[in-house]
C-alpha cells in the first residue's frame, strides 16, 4: 500500500496510443463511463476521456488489490468525483485532467488536484487581469515577454490544481488566492477562519513536464511535512 502521505502522478501522451489501445481502455470503463464517452462529438475528445479513466483505473488498482473494472464512482460535493461503493473504505483520493494530446492523474490519501495544459497556449489579453490575484498579475508581468506565456501557464496549472483539490472549482474567485512561483505556495487574499483548506501551510505544490509541449502542476492538502512526490510518464502498455 502506498505511503498516506505519498502522492503518485503519472501521464499519457495520447500521440503513442493506437485504436487498439484506446479499444483496450474502453473495456476497462463502468457503462456509465462508457455512455459519457459516446456522447463526445469529437473523436480527439472521446479518446482523451477514455485514456483518462483508464489510466485512473490502473492507478488506483496498482495502489489497492481491486480489479481495474471494480472501481465505482460517484460525484461528490459540487460534483467533483470519489470513489463509491466498498471501495470508498480504502480512503483513496484523486484527480484527472486532459489537454490536447495527454491525459494526467494524480493519486493519494490527502485532497490533491492535477491540472496539465499546453505550454504554448496563446492567451488572450486582459485573461490575467479577469482571473489573477495582484500578487499574480504583478509577477507576470516582472517576466521577461518571451516567457509570459509559459509563466501564465505555469500559474493557471497551480491555480486550476488547487481548486481542483478543494472541489469548488470555479465556486471560488481566481483572484482569492495567489500562487507564488518561487517558491511554490498558496497566499489567500483576506483572512478566512481557520479552517484547514484556508491554512496556506497545509498545502504543497509540486510541477511536472509531460515533454516541452506541456506543463503540469499538481496540489495536496496535508499538515506537517511535504508529500512524497511519485511522477512518471506511462506508456499505452502499461494501462491495462
Amino acid at each position: 500500500m502506498m505511503r498516506r502521505d505519498a502522492v503518485r502522478i503519472r501521464w499519457l501522451a495520447l500521440e503513442a496510443v493506437e485504436a487498439a489501445d484506446l479499444a483496450r481502455f474502453e473495456a476497462m470503463l463502468d457503462g456509465s463511463e462508457r455512455a459519457r464517452a459516446a456522447r463526445f462529438r469529437r473523436a480527439e475528445d472521446r479518446a482523451s476521456y477514455v485514456a483518462a479513466h483508464a489510466l485512473l483505473r490502473r492507478m488506483l488498482s496498482d495502489v489497492a488489490p481491486v480489479a481495474v473494472t471494480a472501481w465505482r464512482f460517484r460525484p461528490g460535493r459540487f460534483g467533483k468525483p470519489l470513489i463509491d461503493g466498498p471501495q470508498a473504505a480504502l480512503g483513496l483520493q484523486f484527480s484527472l485532467s486532459h489537454t490536447r494530446g495527454c491525459v494526467a492523474c494524480a493519486v493519494g490519501f490527502q485532497p490533491v488536484g492535477i491540472d496539465v495544459e499546453q505550454a504554448g497556449r496563446v492567451v488572450e489579453p486582459g485573461v490575467a487581469e479577469r482571473f489573477f490575484a495582484p500578487d499574480e498579475i504583478a509577477f507576470l508581468r516582472r517576466a521577461a515577454p518571451a516567457a509570459r506565456g509559459r509563466v501564465f501557464v505555469a500559474l493557471w496549472t497551480l491555480k486550476e490544481a488547487f481548486l481542483k483539490a478543494t472541489g469548488e472549482g470555479l465556486r471560488r474567485e481566481l483572484s482569492s488566492f495567489a500562487i507564488s512561483l518561487l517558491p511554490l505556495g498558496v497566499r489567500f487574499a483576506r483572512d478566512q477562519g481557520e479552517e484547514a483548506a484556508d491554512d496556506p501551510e497545509a498545502w504543497h505544490f509540486a510541477q511536472f513536464a509531460p515533454g516541452e509541449a506541456y506543463i503540469g502542476a499538481v496540489a495536496m492538502q496535508l499538515a506537517g511535512a511535504a508529500p512524497s512526490w511519485d511522477a512518471r510518464a506511462m506508456r499505452a502498455g502499461d494501462v491495462r
